[in-house]
């Protein structure tokens, strides 16, 4: 008898349901000693005896479950696809704050005039506490 272990990533797997479903439909394969699947990572473990059944048996039947089979192929392209999305992204955010860095100061401009006023008028004001004028020398 010929042990082994095969490791499957299996997509669109979303919950312990679909684990269930792979595993019975994969266990009832003639040499198949032990199947796990997990939803979280996708991964389908089997242990089989190469004699009674082969890798392409067990896969088919996954698929035949209305479950795909991720190759590394498919994979890889997967990370080529979020790190193209993640610096899109970060482009898009890079450019929206220089564009707003660019605007900092006709803001920095119109705000200036304001806040000189501000400025004045609270040293030429006494302050309220309780009720009762406090002028700001007494402090």
């Amino acid at each position: 008898m010929g042990l082994k272990i095969l490791d499957i990533k299996a997509g669109q797997m979303v919950c312990t349901g679909c684990e269930d479903i792979i595993e019975a439909a994969v266990r009832v394969l003639p040499g198949v000693v032990a199947v796990k699947a997990d939803y979280v990572s996708g991964k389908v473990s089997v242990a089989f005896d190469g004699v009674q059944v082969n890798p392409a048996r067990i896969r088919q039947a996954i698929v035949d479950k209305g479950y795909v089979i991720l190759d590394k192929q498919a994979d890889a392209m997967g990370l080529v696809i979020k790190t193209l999305v993640f610096l899109l992204l970060l482009a898009f955010v890079g450019g929206l704050a220089f564009w707003g860095k660019s605007l900092m100061p006709g803001v920095m401009q119109q705000i200036s005039p304001q806040m000189n006023d501000a400025i004045k008028e609270n040293h030429d004001v006494s302050w309220r506490c309780c009720h009762h004028a406090i002028s700001p020398v007494s402090w």
